[in-house]
């Protein structure tokens, strides 16, 4: 019964660890193009591109560990799932801006 109860509360934080991720790529990555698409400054286009490769790889870790969590206990299984979903909604996000900055997008 305790392993269950602290796999529920891992599961929990997961979850809340997976919303902040996704929060955090999503305001940062927009305010980072919206800066751009204001001021044509390409140091914020050098900037975007670097944090468009560490957001991936902050949303790849979690998204791993998510997978790892619902395969390993069924604690918390539908929420991890839907919270790895939302992690994944940044990549078409970010293919869209991506689409717009680039030459005939």
């Amino acid at each position: 019964m305790i392993s269950n109860k602290n796999d529920l509360q891992d599961a929990h934080q997961l979850v809340r660890t997976s919303v902040i991720c996704f929060a955090a790529s999503f305001i940062i990555g927009t305010t980072l193009f919206a800066a751009f698409q204001f001021t044509d400054e390409l140091l914020l286009l050098a900037i975007g591109f670097v944090y468009v490769i560490a957001a991936f790889i902050a949303n790849i870790i979690v998204l791993i560990n998510n997978i790892i969590s619902i395969c390993s206990s069924p604690a918390g299984r539908q929420e991890l799932l839907l919270s790895s979903a939302l992690l994944l909604l940044n990549l078409p996000v970010a293919c869209f801006y991506f689409s717009l900055i680039t030459p005939g997008g």
